[in-house]
């Protein structure tokens, strides 16, 4: 993104992807956020690459009330351990169903879902983790669960 022809006025919302390269700081790192940061039907959130650290010294890039900025703003290594737990939890909670054997897969999992808030709890659970695949691709951590999560994403 040119920050200083792109951020006022500027609306994108299918861009996905930021790589920050130089010091921005304030309002305008805010603004250049918030240009990947749209909603856009497929779209959960944006993608911020910070390749000179800025977000290790958010007091300082930000010299405004940083606890609200913080909000905005997820750690990689905080949606790594997030996806992590959650496809743990999803697997426990599958555990009963026994996906590994094919045999009579579907009707194991129909059964298991039939009462409707065990259905709803897991819907939940799944979009949170498809949440954080999404935010996390191409991220080389993915690998060694991707095999599970596409099983889990077959439920």
């Amino acid at each position: 993104i040119v920050t200083q022809k792109l951020l006022t006025g500027y609306d994108a919302p299918v861009l996905y992807a930021m790589y920050l390269d130089k010091p921005l700081k304030d309002h305008t790192l805010l603004q250049a956020i918030a240009r990947v940061n749209r909603p856009h039907p497929d779209k959960e959130s944006g993608l911020v690459l910070d390749y000179i650290g800025i977000f290790e010294d958010l007091q300082r890039a930000l010299s405004f009330d940083s606890k609200t900025v913080r909000k905005a703003l997820t750690n990689l290594d905080e949606v790594r351990r997030q996806f992590w737990e959650l496809l743990e939890g999803i697997e426990a909670t599958l555990s009963p169903i026994d996906l590994s054997h094919p045999g009579d897969r579907v009707q194991r999992i129909i059964e298991f879902f039939f009462e409707p808030e065990t259905r709803e709890e897991f819907i939940k659970s799944f979009k949170m983790l498809q949440t954080a695949y999404e935010i996390l691709s191409p991220d080389p951590f993915l690998r060694d669960y991707i095999d599970r999560y596409s099983l889990i994403g077959q439920v």
